[in-house]
């Protein structure tokens, strides 16, 4: 009784989890609505420093660091980001039975400079996303290695501790890009650089910074499907997780 009223309040936490998602989720359909489309030709018209929130959709450029190699797969891109993970699982007595855990921590990242360029038919516009995932970038590779194995040399490195209690372990090098001439929707704050000149694209004043490489009606059509999946099994999983932990306190406290 208490392993499943334990396990019960586990899923009404996760349940409380896919809300959150899901309010996120609805937080960027919100942002998409509120933007406008515009071409960065009507972004390089306005005065420098006097930034619109809005949706500008082009392909992808390399920015001033140039056209980039990705480390591990060597592809071509205008951007890249490498992460390291560690997995691993663990086994626990509890009341004769084994619970297990699995376990997820992300050890390393190396990343290009978070810029590029989009361009459109009417001109170029920067994009800088410090602090932002880029939305739906190309897997170009992955590689996973029992954490006993010794690694290839290009690989980034990674101190961990190999422990017997770590069953299934594993070291999993992920790398994604942004290649030249992908498509790139971005909704953020669009003005000219008050010493360049440049139209530059960032993050806004209030709400979401997107950067995505679907285009934009794929984008908002993927966004409300995550959102109402999220809500769906958000409510689902708070109302079962809730209702086994309410219904095992009854039994096990008739009186209370």
């Amino acid at each position: 009784m208490v392993v499943i009223q334990f396990i019960s309040q586990f899923v009404a936490i996760g349940g409380l989890v896919y809300l959150v998602l899901a309010l996120l989720e609805q937080r960027k359909f919100s942002a998409v609505n509120a933007a406008r489309a515009v071409a960065v030709s009507e972004l390089a018209d306005r005065a420098p420093g006097q930034g619109i929130r809005c949706a500008v959709q082009g392909v992808a450029e390399p920015g001033s660091a140039g056209l980039l190699t990705a480390p591990l797969s060597g592809q071509p891109c205008v951007w890249f980001l490498i992460t390291v993970r560690e997995k691993w699982r663990t086994v626990e007595k509890d009341e004769g039975r084994e619970v297990s855990t699995r376990h997820d921590k992300l050890r390393r990242t190396v990343d290009s400079p978070p810029q590029f360029c989009v361009r459109d038919a009417t001109g170029l516009a920067v994009v800088n996303f410090a602090g932002t995932d880029v939305d739906e970038p190309e897997q170009s590779y992955v590689r996973t290695l029992s954490a006993t194995e010794s690694p290839d040399p290009e690989l980034p490195a990674v101190q961990v501790k190999v422990d017997r209690a770590k069953r299934d372990h594993t070291i999993t090098w992920r790398e994604v890009i942004v290649p030249p001439g992908r498509t790139v929707y971005v909704v953020g704050k669009g003005s000219r650089h008050l010493e360049t000149g440049h139209v530059v694209m960032g993050k806004p004043d209030r709400g979401p910074f997107i950067v995505s490489t679907l285009p934009g009606a794929e984008f908002r059509e993927r966004t409300v499907q995550r959102m109402k999946s999220r809500y769906l099994r958000g409510v689902s999983l708070f109302v079962v997780g809730a209702a086994v932990f309410a219904a095992i306190e009854v039994l096990v406290n008739p009186t209370s």
